[in-house]
């Protein structure tokens, strides 16, 4: 009974901000999923270089089932780390979606997404972590998934560095250029 207790204060727990609202995380879900898992589903504001995304229309991770997502974790305060994993993402897997989540308010997520190259990226606002815990990513964590057609994992980097030239080629082996895993 605790147990029934404690996911219904869990659910509840999750509000809104700014009009969006977020999914609880499904039961279920432990630890960062593995390739061939199905990714977790995930309901979040976005900002791209040209602005907020429409506040009805949310970034959903299952909206994009036939496109190939790069999902990558990673700082709110580091514009330029953000700009090498734009400019990773267009150079060596430009064939993907580039899904930034950060574990941030959307006004400081729209700053940091501001200072992207192009509007091609879009950058996640997960203020309450949710997204992060979904994919067993902590606060400050960097990691990169590729998320093929179907929704399934197909690679993950656990210490994601876009930076980091063998990285940044096993993520484009990852996303042929096809576009698929």
């Amino acid at each position: 009974m605790r147990t029934i207790g404690l996911a219904v204060a869990l659910a509840a727990a999750v509000g809104t901000e700014s009009g969006y609202s977020q999914e609880p995380i499904r039961a279920g879900v432990v630890g960062r999923p593995k390739p061939g898992q199905r990714a977790p589903e995930i309901v979040l504001p976005y900002f791209t270089s040209a602005g907020p995304g429409p506040a009805d229309q949310p970034f959903r991770r299952s909206a994009e089932l036939g496109r190939v997502l790069v999902i990558v974790f990673g700082p709110r305060n580091e514009s330029q780390w953000w700009s090498a994993v734009a400019a990773a993402a267009d150079s060596a897997w430009p064939a993907a979606v580039l899904v930034g989540v950060v574990r941030g308010t959307p006004g400081e997520v729209a700053l940091v997404a501001g200072g992207l190259p192009n509007d091609r990226a879009k950058l996640l606002a997960d203020s309450t972590g949710h997204a992060g815990r979904a994919f067993g990513v902590g606060a400050n964590g960097r990691a990169a998934f590729v998320v093929g057609d179907d929704g399934r994992v197909g690679f993950v980097s656990e210490r994601f560095d876009p930076n980091a030239a063998t990285t940044v080629a096993r993520i484009a082996t990852a996303v042929r250029p096809d576009g698929r895993p």
